[in-house]
């Protein structure tokens, strides 16, 4: 089995930090792509950890079939439509907060899965 595809939605400080920490750290995973509304910011995180791929919206991130699942590190007012649409797409989430507003039945009929990911697996101790 190869390893799984992770793409991060917003680069933020935040963000950017757990994209780093995936891509140098999480062997069982790859950082194939990241998308943020500064589509700048994302491309410029993109070439500093360099993978190849980088966007402006998650729509178009969402396109790429090797994208296996979203870590969603968006501010707390764009969280819940980001979970919704990557679930839409059929990518698995990860998520760094819980947001009670994305639809549970949303997501329960689209398969995916959904995971709190405790901030000590993407921050180094």
């Amino acid at each position: 089995m190869g390893k799984l595809g992770v793409a991060v939605l917003g680069v933020g400080e935040m963000g950017k930090r757990h994209a780093e920490n995936i891509r140098r750290q999480v062997p069982e995973a790859r950082l194939v792509a990241v998308a943020d509304v500064a589509a700048s910011r994302a491309k410029l995180v993109a070439a500093e950890l360099e993978i190849e791929r980088s966007f402006g919206s998650l729509e178009d991130m969402l396109e790429r079939k090797e994208v296996d699942c979203v870590l969603i590190a968006t501010p707390d007012k764009l969280h819940a439509q980001a979970v919704c649409t990557a679930a839409a797409a059929g990518k698995n989430i990860l998520e760094l907060k819980r947001v009670r507003s994305a639809s549970r039945s949303s997501l329960n009929r689209s398969g995916v899965t959904r995971m709190l990911l405790p901030s000590r697996l993407t921050s180094p101790t």
